[in-house]
């Protein structure tokens, strides 16, 4: 016999105190409308017999409101969740989010079946993290007709919040060829191209520069060559932004005689600094070497890392108030910070 009890609705609590549905509601949700007698009271009756509050179902069927946030990542969550840049996006999000009582949950570009479809259907709004590499992804979550934000890529009248990429490196590398002129250059690069490519590149195998933002970085780190007379370099491309990786592609670009090593992350610049240093090179004598995000792990080594700073906790933050209609500028691109260390 199954002797389990069902939980108490708000209208079972209502009746029980002897007070209107409303009343237990406002307790709840809130506060401000009761004395802070009357609401200590019913909290303290509620916690008694075990209620915690209006079923969330309920009043999201009332409200049509469910008070979740999507983030989708163009990235799997598991990688997000060990990638400090995305770490620091997730936790600008989360300050705000948590302020206004909301919850998030978390999409990855690299789910499948149509068994997450319906998933999509909660969250209010979205926050579309990197452009999604599959269309039908976008599709599905237009077709939502909610409000989304996107963040590093534009999507025609959807706010927006990113950087200036292609500004942002031309000003670290113009930096760098100005106090290392007549030096060979190496531009390690993070996701270049769609085939995975782990090596050397060309241009042509690039993606464009509309849906990538490592492609306007690798355009910004050419105009500052141009502008510095330099013709000859190597570009190489690192599919994931991992030390396995990118300790691999900084040793050719090393053993191929590279004196300066543009990097598009932090992660790459800080792996390239482990390599010279097998090699026994002198950091910055013998190998210049800058990165690109501005994570804290850049500060804490010797030489310090220097870097490009892109607010990746502010972008987060942004991207929230954005979507939650805190701030009603549509569009933003953020500042980036030129952060001068030992290692350049």
């Amino acid at each position: 016999m199954n002797t389990q009890q069902k939980p108490y609705t708000l209208k079972d609590i209502a009746q029980k105190l002897g007070v209107s549905s409303a009343t237990i509601s406002n307790a709840f949700n809130r506060p401000d409308q009761l004395s802070p007698a009357l609401r200590k009271k019913i909290m303290k009756a509620c916690e008694k017999l075990g209620y915690t509050g209006p079923n969330a179902a309920a009043r999201s069927l009332r409200t049509g409101k469910t008070g979740i946030i999507g983030v989708y990542l163009a990235d799997p969550i598991q990688y997000s969740f060990s990638d400090p840049v995305a770490a620091q996006f997730l936790q600008g999000v989360s300050e705000v989010a948590e302020a206004e009582g909301i919850n998030i949950l978390l999409f990855s570009n690299k789910h499948q079946g149509a068994q997450n479809y319906s998933v999509e259907a909660v969250p209010d709004g979205f926050i579309l993290y990197g452009a999604p590499e599959e269309k039908e992804t976008l599709n599905r979550i237009q077709l939502q007709r909610k409000p989304m934000v996107t963040v590093d890529f534009d999507l025609h009248d959807y706010a927006s919040v990113h950087i200036d990429n292609e500004d942002s490196a031309y000003k670290i590398a113009d930096y760098t060829l100005s106090h290392n002129p007549a030096k060979q250059v190496a531009i390690l690069g993070l996701k270049l191209s769609k085939n995975q490519h782990l090596g050397e590149l060309e241009m042509a195998d690039c993606y464009g520069a509309n849906t990538s933002i490592s492609k306007r970085r690798l355009d910004g780190y050419i105009k500052a060559l141009t502008d510095h007379s330099i013709t000859e370099y190597s570009i190489y491309s690192i599919p994931k932004n991992v030390a396995s990786q990118s300790e691999i592609i900084a040793q050719q670009a090393i053993a191929q005689g590279a004196q300066i090593l543009l990097c598009m992350s932090d992660r790459i610049a800080l792996s390239a600094m482990n390599v010279a240093r097998k090699n026994a090179l002198q950091i910055p004598a013998e190998v210049c070497i800058v990165g690109f995000d501005g994570i804290d792990d850049g500060e804490h080594i010797y030489p310090g890392l220097t870097t490009m700073c892109q607010r990746s906790i502010d972008k987060g933050r942004e991207a929230a108030k954005r979507l939650l209609n805190i701030t009603e500028h549509a569009h933003l691109i953020l500042p980036t910070d030129l952060i001068v260390r030992g290692s350049c």
